[in-house]
């Protein structure tokens, strides 16, 4: 299964995080006196600054997600155009020497569309080798060499499209882990600073009491959905439901909730810290209907598996 990711240690969004920092700094500010008493200096808070500055130009899902669709669709596009250009040689081969012949099996499979990438890219180059060999029976058909290394550059263009889609993939969860370990150590930084207001204000001054309340509950604490304790992970795999293939670059999200996770080049996801209950994964992939998967039962403290499995476009 795909490994384990650190978990975020704050029970909003990154955004309200962001805002609460924000706010924090200015009221440690307003109270710099106080605050100094305790021991939270000027070049604290200022590292407090630098630190939150420093988070908001780290990347953000959205513009990673948007990279990764990206090279996701340039994938799809290379794929069709090798799927074409080898049909066509292939339709000429069959013609030629007939579908059951042994010549026409040396093309590979005819089946394109069930095949993954991978299999795409090493069934092209075995027909465009066959094809070579056997140029001088097909080109009065209309096989031509430059027809061949024009078929050679589709799938070297294909080839790098699927790598920059799996490096895509790859660098969503590198800056998905930079951001939630640098959200986490923002958020130690503001609880710290929280309870020294708080402490300074209790029962001195209700309202700037207040202003370093974090969550917005009773008590002023993270809700019982921000304990890990009643949390569980939800893992499992994303595969074509035809041919069993890996699906990279699947948007795997919760209903009701803003959990989300992309599945990596083995079709493998892990969606972590999702409160215990029952839910609906949708999941969406470039090319692939709209699948969802209902009735998932998450358990406090264990991971539940599903396997999801797409049908193609058409």
């Amino acid at each position: 299964m795909a490994k384990n990711k650190k978990n975020r240690e704050f029970n909003f969004e990154e955004s309200e995080l962001i805002i609460k920092c924000e706010s924090t700094i200015a009221v440690a500010l307003r109270d710099k006196d106080q605050l100094l008493e305790v021991g939270f200096t000027n070049d604290k808070r200022l590292a407090f600054q630098a630190q939150l500055d420093a988070f908001k130009l780290i990347s953000t899902d959205t513009f990673m997600l948007g990279i990764q669709a990206t090279r996701t669709q340039e994938k799809d596009t290379a794929r069709q155009s090798v799927e074409k250009g080898l049909r066509t040689i292939l339709a000429i081969a069959s013609n030629l020497y007939g579908a059951d012949s042994a010549k026409y099996r040396q093309f590979g499979s005819a089946n394109l569309t069930r095949i993954t990438d991978i299999q795409l890219m090493q069934n092209t180059r075995s027909a465009a080798a066959t094809a070579t060999f056997l140029i001088a029976e097909l080109q009065p058909e209309g096989v031509t060499p430059a027809m061949i290394t024009a078929l050679t550059t589709k799938v070297t263009a294909f080839d790098a499209a699927v790598n920059s889609q799996i490096a895509a993939i790859r660098q969503r969860d590198i800056i998905t882990e930079e951001r939630t370990l640098k959200a986490n150590e923002l958020y130690h930084i503001l609880v710290k600073v929280c309870t020294l207001g708080k402490n300074i204000w209790y029962g001195v001054n209700e309202a700037k009491y207040n202003d370093y309340i974090i969550y917005d509950t009773p008590s002023g604490d993270a809700t019982k959905a921000a304990n890990p304790e009643i949390t569980g992970i939800l893992a499992g795999t994303v595969a074509d439901n035809q041919t069993n293939a890996a699906i990279a670059g699947a948007l795997l999200a919760i209903n009701g909730t803003q959990l989300t996770a992309t599945s990596d080049e083995y079709g493998e996801f892990s969606i972590d810290n999702i409160p215990q209950g029952t839910y609906t994964l949708n999941a969406t992939a470039a090319g692939y209907q709209p699948f969802a998967h209902t009735n998932i039962n998450i358990k406090a403290d264990e991971q539940t598996d599903v396997s999801v499995r797409m049908g193609k476009v058409g």
